[in-house]
C-alpha cells in the first residue's frame, strides 16, 4: 500500500474518532468511560466476543444477499424484513412442529423461513412489476421494514429464555 493511500486512510480513522468523541461528549457522557465499556464489552469476556459474532453474522449474510442483487440490478431494501419474518416463522414452524418429525422439522423451518421472506416482498416486488415503483415504493418498503421489527422485539438470551432485547449505551 503507498503512503498517499495509508495518510486518507489514517486521516479516515482520526476523523471517525474525533466525530465519535463529540458526538459522546453532546450526549453527555464521558468519552473515557465510553471507550472502557466499549472494550470491555467486546474483549472482557468470552461471552462478549461471541457475542459480536452472533449479531454481526446475520448483518453479513444479509450484505452478502442485498450484494447479489445490486449485482443483478434490484435495488432490495427489504433484507432486514425479510430476515425478521423468515426468523419468526421458522421459530414458530420449529415450535408448532412434533418433535417425532426429527431432522424433516428443522427442513420444514428452513423453507417455511424461505416462503415467510419471500412473501414479506411480495408486495413491493408487485410494485415493481407493475412499474409503481416511485417514491411510494421506496416508502412502503421501508415501513414495512420498521413495522416488521414490532413483530420481533425479543431475542433469546442463549440460556433458551427470551429476554427484551437491550440497548446499553456509556
Amino acid at each position: 500500500m503507498n503512503t498517499k493511500k495509508m495518510s486518507f486512510a489514517l486521516i479516515r480513522v482520526v476523523a471517525v474518532l474525533l466525530l465519535s468523541t463529540i458526538l459522546v461528549v453532546l450526549s453527555g457522557a464521558n468519552p473515557v468511560t465510553a471507550v472502557k465499556t466499549f472494550v470491555f464489552g467486546i474483549f472482557g469476556t468470552t461471552h462478549g466476543f461471541a457475542e459480536v459474532f452472533v449479531r454481526a453474522t446475520p448483518l453479513m449474510l444479509l450484505g452478502l444477499g442485498v450484494a447479489i442483487t445490486f449485482r443483478a440490478g434490484f435495488l432490495n431494501l427489504g433484507a432486514e424484513g425479510q430476515l425478521y419474518m423468515g426468523a419468526l416463522a421458522s421459530t414458530a414452524a420449529a415450535l408448532l412442529l412434533p418433535e417425532s418429525l426429527g431432522a424433516l422439522r428443522m427442513l420444514i423451518a428452513i423453507l417455511v423461513a424461505f416462503l415467510a421472506g419471500g412473501l414479506w416482498v411480495l408486495l413491493p416486488a408487485w410494485m415493481k412489476v407493475w412499474n409503481l415503483r416511485d417514491r411510494k415504493y421506496h416508502h412502503v418498503q421501508l415501513h414495512r421494514n420498521y413495522d416488521c421489527g414490532y413483530l420481533y422485539p425479543r431475542r433469546s438470551s442463549g440460556s433458551g429464555q427470551l429476554s427484551a432485547a437491550k440497548r446499553t449505551h456509556p
